[in-house]
């Protein structure tokens, strides 16, 4: 198809497939979200111009906005491409006989979305964090700083477990829900200087050397 589609989240001029392919893995990038708050469960509409996600339990929704001239396409072919990058990069999918995502790949994605201040904004809007996990991130981003991320998130009511490689690697920007008594036994085994703790968790590729820890919960003792 001829270029002219020009992409919200980047600038570039894409195919109306091309397109397409985005807006799936931003809606993938709101699943992901969902997953992670323990709300998997969705409606997901296609509408004239749009791709309305909602979650019925906490009463939110998300909304993608498309070219309302590439309605029929999508209709035709986004259900499809979904069903794709669902499988993947794991989202509600049955992960048996499925080649698991590298962290890397999932945090190139989750960057890429804004994923990590998308779920930000839906806990501080729908006060839905489960005190009993922890947010596990992996690196900062080179904007971010971290006394605001640290703001946010306690402003939100998450509790989390920053891990960051020490020099100049900014980390995968993969991040997910863990037990606080998972997020303590992984403080522990670091602390004891086991090796490949933390590539574990995140299901990294590379290693990155060792880690800067910081929490907002007093129970992790970092």
């Amino acid at each position: 198809m001829t270029t002219g589609w020009v992409s919200p989240w980047n600038g570039n001029q894409l195919s109306a497939d091309e397109l397409i392919d985005e807006v799936a893995l931003a809606a993938v990038s709101r699943l992901y979200v969902l997953s992670q708050l323990g709300f998997p469960d969705h409606q997901l509409d296609i509408e004239s111009d749009s791709i309305a996600i909602k979650s019925p339990t906490i009463d939110y929704s998300f909304i993608i906005y498309f070219p309302c001239e590439l309605s029929e396409v999508v209709k035709g072919n986004f259900s499809a491409c979904l069903l794709s990058l669902k499988r993947e990069y794991g989202i509600e999918m049955d992960k048996d006989g499925l080649e698991k995502p590298s962290g890397e790949k999932v945090g190139e994605m989750l960057r890429y979305f804004d994923t990590f201040e998308r779920l930000i904004r839906t806990v501080a809007a729908r006060h839905c964090w489960n005190e009993k996990n922890m947010l596990a991130i992996h690196g900062l981003q080179s904007s971010q700083f971290l006394s605001k991320m640290k703001s946010d998130l306690d402003q939100a009511g998450v509790g989390f477990l920053l891990m960051y490689p020490l020099g100049e690697e900014s980390g995968s920007g993969v991040f997910k829900t863990i037990g606080i008594e998972k997020a303590e036994a992984v403080v522990k085994e670091i602390r004891s200087g086991r090796h490949g703790v933390i590539e574990a968790l995140f299901d990294l590729e590379n290693e990155y050397g060792p880690h800067a820890l910081f929490s907002n919960r007093q129970k992790l003792n970092l």
